[in-house]
Protein backbone atom coordinates (compact mmCIF):
# COMPACT_ATOMS: atom_id res chain seq x y z
CA UNK A 1 0.00 0.00 0.00
CA UNK A 2 2.53 2.56 0.81
CA UNK A 3 4.57 1.69 -2.18
CA UNK A 4 1.65 2.28 -4.19
CA UNK A 5 0.67 5.72 -2.71
CA UNK A 6 4.14 7.08 -3.06
CA UNK A 7 3.39 6.18 -7.24
CA UNK A 8 0.61 8.83 -6.63
CA UNK A 9 0.28 12.08 -8.24
CA UNK A 10 -2.12 15.06 -7.53
CA UNK A 11 -3.54 14.14 -11.53
CA UNK A 12 -3.86 10.77 -10.44
CA UNK A 13 -5.57 11.07 -6.56
CA UNK A 14 -7.95 13.81 -7.99
CA UNK A 15 -9.09 11.82 -11.06
CA UNK A 16 -9.93 8.50 -9.16
CA UNK A 17 -11.77 10.56 -6.78
CA UNK A 18 -13.63 12.26 -9.44
CA UNK A 19 -14.41 8.90 -11.04
CA UNK A 20 -14.76 6.93 -7.74
CA UNK A 21 -17.09 9.59 -7.06
CA UNK A 22 -19.25 9.59 -10.30
CA UNK A 23 -19.67 5.77 -9.76
CA UNK A 24 -20.88 6.02 -6.40
CA UNK A 25 -23.42 8.46 -7.35
CA UNK A 26 -24.61 6.69 -10.57
CA UNK A 27 -25.20 3.80 -8.17
CA UNK A 28 -27.13 5.91 -6.04
CA UNK A 29 -29.08 7.32 -8.28
CA UNK A 30 -29.98 3.26 -9.86
CA UNK A 31 -30.61 2.32 -5.97
CA UNK A 32 -31.27 4.36 -3.56
CA UNK A 33 -32.67 7.44 -5.32
CA UNK A 34 -34.77 5.43 -8.15
CA UNK A 35 -38.32 6.44 -7.84
CA UNK A 36 -39.72 3.93 -9.13
CA UNK A 37 -42.00 5.73 -11.42
CA UNK A 38 -40.03 5.95 -14.29
CA UNK A 39 -37.92 3.13 -16.27
CA UNK A 40 -34.23 2.84 -14.91
CA UNK A 41 -31.96 4.56 -17.08
CA UNK A 42 -29.58 1.62 -18.85
CA UNK A 43 -26.93 4.40 -19.40
CA UNK A 44 -26.03 4.74 -15.44
CA UNK A 45 -24.99 1.24 -15.14
CA UNK A 46 -22.58 1.67 -17.58
CA UNK A 47 -21.45 5.17 -16.36
CA UNK A 48 -21.14 3.26 -12.77
CA UNK A 49 -18.69 0.39 -14.58
CA UNK A 50 -16.74 2.81 -16.39
CA UNK A 51 -16.33 5.05 -13.70
CA UNK A 52 -15.27 2.93 -11.16
CA UNK A 53 -12.68 1.26 -14.02
CA UNK A 54 -11.27 4.76 -14.55
CA UNK A 55 -10.59 5.27 -10.87
CA UNK A 56 -8.95 1.83 -11.02
CA UNK A 57 -6.83 2.88 -13.73
CA UNK A 58 -5.54 6.30 -12.59
CA UNK A 59 -4.56 4.43 -9.08
CA UNK A 60 -2.97 1.92 -10.75
CA UNK A 61 -1.14 3.86 -13.40
CA UNK A 62 -0.36 6.69 -10.43
CA UNK A 63 2.00 9.15 -11.76
CA UNK A 64 2.62 8.09 -14.91
CA UNK A 65 -0.60 9.00 -16.32
CA UNK A 66 -0.30 10.83 -19.02
CA UNK A 67 -2.18 14.38 -18.32
CA UNK A 68 -3.22 15.02 -22.06
CA UNK A 69 -4.99 11.36 -21.78
CA UNK A 70 -6.38 12.26 -18.36
CA UNK A 71 -8.23 15.40 -19.97
CA UNK A 72 -9.65 14.16 -22.87
CA UNK A 73 -10.95 11.45 -20.42
CA UNK A 74 -12.50 14.40 -18.74
CA UNK A 75 -13.83 15.90 -21.63
CA UNK A 76 -15.52 12.54 -22.76
CA UNK A 77 -16.72 12.28 -19.19
CA UNK A 78 -18.38 15.39 -19.45
CA UNK A 79 -19.96 15.18 -22.82
CA UNK A 80 -22.04 11.63 -20.95
CA UNK A 81 -23.26 13.90 -18.16
CA UNK A 82 -24.60 16.25 -20.90
CA UNK A 83 -26.42 13.45 -22.65
CA UNK A 84 -27.99 12.45 -19.21
CA UNK A 85 -29.22 15.73 -19.02
CA UNK A 86 -31.10 15.09 -22.80
CA UNK A 87 -32.87 11.96 -21.45
CA UNK A 88 -33.41 12.74 -17.78
CA UNK A 89 -36.89 11.99 -16.94
CA UNK A 90 -37.33 14.78 -14.23
CA UNK A 91 -36.25 18.58 -14.10
CA UNK A 92 -34.37 17.84 -10.97
CA UNK A 93 -32.29 15.34 -12.51
CA UNK A 94 -31.22 17.47 -15.10
CA UNK A 95 -30.23 20.31 -12.68
CA UNK A 96 -28.48 17.42 -10.60
CA UNK A 97 -26.71 16.87 -13.59
CA UNK A 98 -25.58 20.69 -14.07
CA UNK A 99 -23.92 20.83 -10.70
CA UNK A 100 -21.53 18.15 -11.64
CA UNK A 101 -20.09 21.00 -13.95
CA UNK A 102 -18.37 22.41 -10.71
CA UNK A 103 -15.96 19.84 -10.47
CA UNK A 104 -15.31 19.38 -13.82
CA UNK A 105 -14.68 22.87 -14.36
CA UNK A 106 -12.15 23.06 -11.54
CA UNK A 107 -10.61 19.81 -12.84
CA UNK A 108 -9.78 21.52 -16.21
CA UNK A 109 -8.73 24.74 -15.00
CA UNK A 110 -6.26 22.96 -12.42
CA UNK A 111 -4.89 20.56 -14.73
CA UNK A 112 -5.27 21.65 -18.21
CA UNK A 113 -4.79 25.43 -19.79
CA UNK A 114 -7.14 28.11 -19.18
CA UNK A 115 -7.75 28.44 -22.93
CA UNK A 116 -9.22 24.65 -23.04
CA UNK A 117 -11.27 25.30 -19.29
CA UNK A 118 -13.16 28.71 -20.76
CA UNK A 119 -13.53 27.18 -24.96
CA UNK A 120 -14.85 23.70 -23.58
CA UNK A 121 -16.17 24.00 -20.14
CA UNK A 122 -18.11 27.59 -21.06
CA UNK A 123 -19.42 25.75 -24.22
CA UNK A 124 -20.27 22.94 -22.05
CA UNK A 125 -22.42 25.00 -20.21
CA UNK A 126 -24.11 26.88 -22.85
CA UNK A 127 -25.14 23.60 -24.41
CA UNK A 128 -26.33 22.55 -20.87
CA UNK A 129 -28.45 25.84 -20.25
CA UNK A 130 -30.35 25.35 -24.00
CA UNK A 131 -31.68 22.40 -23.15
CA UNK A 132 -32.86 22.45 -19.96
CA UNK A 133 -34.51 25.66 -20.63
CA UNK A 134 -36.28 24.36 -23.98
CA UNK A 135 -37.22 20.93 -21.94
CA UNK A 136 -38.30 21.94 -17.79
CA UNK A 137 -40.44 24.58 -16.24
CA UNK A 138 -40.20 28.39 -16.38
CA UNK A 139 -38.13 28.46 -13.31
CA UNK A 140 -35.20 26.72 -15.03
CA UNK A 141 -34.00 30.30 -16.05
CA UNK A 142 -33.48 31.10 -12.26
CA UNK A 143 -31.54 28.13 -11.65
CA UNK A 144 -29.40 28.17 -14.79
CA UNK A 145 -28.34 31.94 -14.33
CA UNK A 146 -27.19 31.04 -10.98
CA UNK A 147 -25.15 28.09 -12.10
CA UNK A 148 -23.89 30.51 -14.72
CA UNK A 149 -22.88 32.81 -12.69
CA UNK A 150 -20.99 30.74 -9.80
CA UNK A 151 -19.28 28.43 -12.47
CA UNK A 152 -17.65 31.38 -14.39
CA UNK A 153 -16.65 33.48 -10.77
CA UNK A 154 -15.60 30.36 -9.61
CA UNK A 155 -13.22 28.95 -12.62
CA UNK A 156 -11.25 32.35 -13.03
CA UNK A 157 -10.79 32.71 -9.26
CA UNK A 158 -9.25 29.09 -9.41
CA UNK A 159 -7.31 30.27 -12.56
CA UNK A 160 -6.44 33.27 -10.74
CA UNK A 161 -4.89 31.58 -7.48
CA UNK A 162 -3.42 28.67 -9.94
CA UNK A 163 -1.49 31.50 -11.62
CA UNK A 164 0.07 33.06 -8.94
CA UNK A 165 0.68 29.96 -7.38
CA UNK A 166 3.13 28.44 -10.20
CA UNK A 167 4.76 31.97 -10.26
CA UNK A 168 5.67 32.19 -6.54
CA UNK A 169 6.79 28.59 -7.10
CA UNK A 170 8.81 29.53 -10.28
CA UNK A 171 10.23 33.15 -9.43
CA UNK A 172 12.36 34.13 -6.25
CA UNK A 173 9.98 35.85 -3.33
CA UNK A 174 12.72 38.70 -2.84
CA UNK A 175 13.97 39.21 -6.31
CA UNK A 176 11.04 38.34 -8.35
CA UNK A 177 13.51 36.54 -10.99
CA UNK A 178 13.73 32.75 -11.56
CA UNK A 179 14.31 30.90 -8.48
CA UNK A 180 17.36 27.87 -8.50
CA UNK A 181 14.85 25.13 -9.58
CA UNK A 182 13.49 26.70 -12.69
CA UNK A 183 16.82 28.39 -13.72
CA UNK A 184 18.44 24.68 -13.38
CA UNK A 185 15.03 23.26 -15.29
CA UNK A 186 15.96 26.11 -18.17
CA UNK A 187 19.91 25.16 -18.52
CA UNK A 188 19.30 21.71 -18.80
CA UNK A 189 16.64 22.19 -21.31
CA UNK A 190 19.33 24.76 -22.97
CA UNK A 191 22.27 22.59 -22.77
CA UNK A 192 20.57 19.83 -24.24
CA UNK A 193 19.14 21.81 -27.48
CA UNK A 194 22.46 23.85 -27.85
CA UNK A 195 24.73 20.41 -28.03
CA UNK A 196 21.56 19.12 -30.74
CA UNK A 197 21.92 22.26 -32.50
CA UNK A 198 25.53 22.76 -32.70
CA UNK A 199 24.82 26.44 -31.32
CA UNK A 200 27.06 28.59 -28.97
CA UNK A 201 25.74 28.51 -25.50
CA UNK A 202 27.05 30.75 -22.60
CA UNK A 203 26.89 30.81 -18.86
CA UNK A 204 27.53 33.82 -16.65
CA UNK A 205 27.93 33.18 -12.69
CA UNK A 206 27.59 36.59 -10.52
CA UNK A 207 28.39 37.11 -7.56
CA UNK A 208 28.16 40.24 -5.03
CA UNK A 209 31.15 41.26 -3.54
CA UNK A 210 31.50 41.78 0.23
CA UNK A 211 27.71 41.31 0.32
CA UNK A 212 27.87 40.14 4.06
CA UNK A 213 30.15 42.66 5.68
CA UNK A 214 27.03 44.86 4.08
CA UNK A 215 24.25 42.96 6.63
CA UNK A 216 26.50 43.19 9.20
CA UNK A 217 27.30 46.65 8.87
CA UNK A 218 24.04 48.15 7.38
CA UNK A 219 21.41 45.54 7.84
CA UNK A 220 19.53 42.99 6.54
CA UNK A 221 16.91 45.16 4.97
CA UNK A 222 19.36 47.10 3.28
CA UNK A 223 21.26 44.14 2.01
CA UNK A 224 17.81 42.63 0.72
CA UNK A 225 17.14 46.22 -0.76
CA UNK A 226 20.47 46.01 -3.05
CA UNK A 227 19.80 42.39 -3.94
CA UNK A 228 16.47 43.30 -5.67
CA UNK A 229 17.86 46.99 -7.59
CA UNK A 230 20.51 44.49 -8.52
CA UNK A 231 18.44 41.85 -10.13
CA UNK A 232 16.35 44.21 -11.50
CA UNK A 233 18.94 46.29 -13.16
CA UNK A 234 20.42 43.31 -14.57
CA UNK A 235 16.95 41.59 -15.69
CA UNK A 236 16.32 45.08 -17.59
CA UNK A 237 19.58 44.90 -19.64
CA UNK A 238 20.15 41.60 -20.66
CA UNK A 239 17.94 40.09 -23.92
CA UNK A 240 14.41 38.17 -24.36
CA UNK A 241 16.44 35.15 -24.90
CA UNK A 242 18.58 35.17 -22.00
CA UNK A 243 17.60 33.65 -18.86
CA UNK A 244 18.50 35.04 -15.74
CA UNK A 245 17.81 33.82 -12.26
CA UNK A 246 19.30 33.83 -8.21
CA UNK A 247 20.62 30.58 -7.38
CA UNK A 248 20.34 32.12 -3.78
CA UNK A 249 22.34 34.95 -1.03
CA UNK A 250 23.88 36.85 -3.23
CA UNK A 251 24.49 34.49 -6.53
CA UNK A 252 23.24 34.67 -9.76
CA UNK A 253 23.51 33.29 -13.14
CA UNK A 254 23.05 34.16 -16.69
CA UNK A 255 22.41 32.21 -19.27
CA UNK A 256 22.86 33.32 -22.75
CA UNK A 257 21.88 31.23 -26.02
CA UNK A 258 23.82 31.55 -29.18
CA UNK A 259 26.43 33.52 -27.35
CA UNK A 260 30.33 33.10 -27.98
CA UNK A 261 32.92 33.34 -24.91
CA UNK A 262 33.99 36.50 -25.87
CA UNK A 263 30.39 38.07 -26.72
CA UNK A 264 30.15 37.38 -23.38
CA UNK A 265 32.32 38.37 -22.06
CA UNK A 266 31.71 41.62 -23.77
CA UNK A 267 28.24 41.67 -22.43
CA UNK A 268 29.39 41.18 -18.39
CA UNK A 269 31.59 44.41 -18.40
CA UNK A 270 28.73 45.98 -20.35
CA UNK A 271 26.90 44.76 -17.09
CA UNK A 272 29.19 45.93 -15.08
CA UNK A 273 28.88 49.53 -16.01
CA UNK A 274 25.10 49.72 -15.77
CA UNK A 275 24.98 47.53 -12.11
CA UNK A 276 26.92 50.45 -10.14
CA UNK A 277 25.09 49.92 -6.84
CA UNK A 278 27.36 47.47 -5.54
CA UNK A 279 30.71 45.95 -6.94
CA UNK A 280 30.04 42.43 -7.70
CA UNK A 281 32.29 39.52 -10.08
CA UNK A 282 31.42 37.72 -12.65
CA UNK A 283 32.56 34.71 -14.52
CA UNK A 284 32.02 33.11 -17.81
CA UNK A 285 32.26 29.93 -19.88
CA UNK A 286 31.10 28.81 -22.75
CA UNK A 287 29.93 25.14 -23.22
CA UNK A 288 32.24 23.18 -24.88
CA UNK A 289 31.10 19.61 -26.82
CA UNK A 290 29.59 16.51 -25.21
CA UNK A 291 30.41 18.41 -22.22
CA UNK A 292 27.49 18.11 -19.31
CA UNK A 293 25.28 20.25 -17.15
CA UNK A 294 27.58 19.89 -14.26
CA UNK A 295 30.61 20.40 -15.74
CA UNK A 296 28.92 23.37 -17.72
CA UNK A 297 28.47 25.07 -14.21
CA UNK A 298 30.93 24.18 -12.04
CA UNK A 299 33.37 25.88 -14.59
CA UNK A 300 31.31 28.83 -15.01
CA UNK A 301 31.62 29.01 -10.65
CA UNK A 302 35.07 28.85 -10.89
CA UNK A 303 36.11 31.22 -13.48
CA UNK A 304 33.85 33.55 -11.07
CA UNK A 305 35.56 32.85 -7.84
CA UNK A 306 38.74 33.04 -9.63
CA UNK A 307 37.89 36.62 -10.62
CA UNK A 308 36.13 37.50 -7.54
CA UNK A 309 39.71 36.30 -5.79
CA UNK A 310 41.51 38.62 -7.73
CA UNK A 311 39.32 41.77 -7.26
CA UNK A 312 39.63 41.60 -3.86
CA UNK A 313 43.38 41.05 -3.69
CA UNK A 314 44.13 44.19 -5.75
CA UNK A 315 41.70 45.51 -2.98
Amino acid sequence: MKRLLERQSDLSIASALFYLAGGVLSVLSITVFHDGTHRPNPVRPFVAVASFGLAVAFIVRGRAFNRTLALVLLCVSAMFVLGLVFIASTELRAMNSGLLFYTILVYLVWFGPMWLARVFGYGWLAVYCTVVAIRFSEEAPLFLSTLVITTVILGELVGIYKNRLEASSLTDPLCEVWNKRTFEAALAKTVASAHRGGRPLSLMYLDLDGFKEVNDSLGHAEGDRILRDFARTIEANVRTQDVFGRLGGDEFALLLPDTTLEEAERIGRRLQSVATLTAWSFGAAQLLRRESVEQFTARADALMLARKRLRRAAG
